[in-house]
């Protein structure tokens, strides 16, 4: 399985039991700090590596994260999971 290189907000929002918009204001402030570092961003997503050094994540963890991402992304997305 490949390991995802950037996450998206449906992603974080499962991760850190959040709304979507919780997700996407956390998207939007860690792209700006990378911008901010020189890096490129894209729009609604961002960096796995980065969101789990910035969210205090062990390597491991970070590892576990990015292939949850990787799983959820080809799961189906259940609106009333992240419409708390």
């Amino acid at each position: 399985m490949k390991v995802q290189s950037t996450i998206r907000k449906e992603t974080i929002a499962k991760l850190l039991d959040c709304s979507l918009h919780t997700a996407s204001d956390k998207i939007k402030q860690l792209n700006r700090e990378l911008k901010a570092l020189g890096y490129m961003t894209m729009e609604g997503r961002v960096s796995s590596a980065y969101f789990a050094k910035r969210c205090c994540l062990t390597e491991e963890e970070a590892v576990k994260a990015t292939k949850k991402a990787a799983q959820l992304k080809s799961s189906s997305y259940d609106h009333n999971y992240y419409t708390k």
